[in-house]
């Protein structure tokens, strides 16, 4: 399946073509359809490859996470989302075709309930307080269009999640001296937003014209309003990997710009110079265009990654 969080695709002389889904953020939806199923009681069960449950789970049988207007229960229940609409369903035992597909079982288990869900997201987990020690609630690809937070074993050297940790305004990040901002865990709050020093986790740094690829701070409460209106916000997470975590690196497409480690080649890599390049990037490019550059784009707030 092919991942469509963003997009870049090679073309003709290596020149990029962009496209992206730009929903807005999970966390900032509000449901208007809400189904729910009783908790089954039983004890959690991971596909193969996510973590076992372990004692250092929350011990409180009661601890719960988000879903929509409800509350699942950890360890025990999995939040099927499908646009406004969530349901808690018991954790799916596993299956072989999880093996192939992450979480296959829940995703068939939330499709076959009284009133189905099609997912597009599948949580088990709203920030790493409701994983194990050592573990994170990561955000990782699911299918096209589709994400899933579960938790996932921390690595030492580098941030584990793909695309990110996730995290709430009430549960702070595995590492305490990061901070929350729009739903994710950051090494700080500030991003530099064309001349402006941007809070994020009050404000949102933005494309304000995608012609000249001006940057403006704007204040949540307005962004708000605009994703209300339908308008889009083309939101400008990080201007240089320090903005990221190690193993992360800054990728941008459709304007818009997220810290990620996951590539499947389908986003470009912010750039001030070539040595900011991932060294692989053009091991697959044609004979006599493998060497590594920084290409400007005029009208844009950035330069990538590129293949000559």
């Amino acid at each position: 399946m092919t991942v469509m969080r963003s997009g870049l695709l090679w073309g003709a002389g290596l020149s990029l073509v962009w496209g992206v889904a730009c929903g807005s953020p999970r966390g900032e939806r509000a449901p208007t359809t809400v189904v729910s199923v009783p908790s089954a009681g039983s004890s959690a069960v991971v596909a193969p490859g996510e973590p076992s449950p372990t004692a250092d789970r929350p011990a409180d049988p009661n601890a719960s996470f988000a879903c929509g207007e409800l509350r699942c229960q950890v360890g025990k229940e999995s939040c099927c989302a499908q646009g406004e609409r969530f349901a808690c369903s018991p954790n799916a035992a596993p299956a072989p075709p999880d093996s192939i597909q992450l979480l296959s079982s829940q995703i068939e288990a939330c499709s076959q309930r009284p009133q189905p869900i099609d997912v597009d997201e599948i949580a088990r987990c709203r920030s790493s307080a409701h994983c194990a020690s050592g573990e994170l609630c990561c955000d990782e690809f699911l299918f096209s269009g589709a994400s899933a937070l579960i938790c996932k074993a921390a690595e030492k050297t580098q941030l584990s999640c793909s695309y990110g940790e996730v995290c709430t305004a009430d549960r702070s990040c595995r590492d305490r001296s990061e901070v929350c901002a729009k739903g994710k865990c950051r090494k700080h709050a500030e991003v530099q937003c064309g001349t402006t020093r941007c809070n994020l986790m009050t404000h949102t740094c933005q494309v304000a014209d995608p012609n000249t690829g001006r940057l403006a701070c704007v204040a949540d409460t307005q962004v708000a309003q605009w994703r209300v209106q339908g308008r889009p916000i083309l939101d400008i997470a990080c201007v240089t990997h320090a903005d990221c975590h190690l193993g992360e690196l800054c990728r941008t497409a459709h304007f818009r710009s997220f810290c990620q480690r996951a590539d499947a080649g389908m986003s470009a890599v912010v750039c001030d110079q070539a040595s900011d390049c991932p060294k692989s990037l053009c091991d697959l490019a044609p004979p006599g265009q493998r060497q590594l550059a920084c290409r400007r784009h005029p009208g844009t707030w950035h330069a990538t990654c590129d293949c000559r």
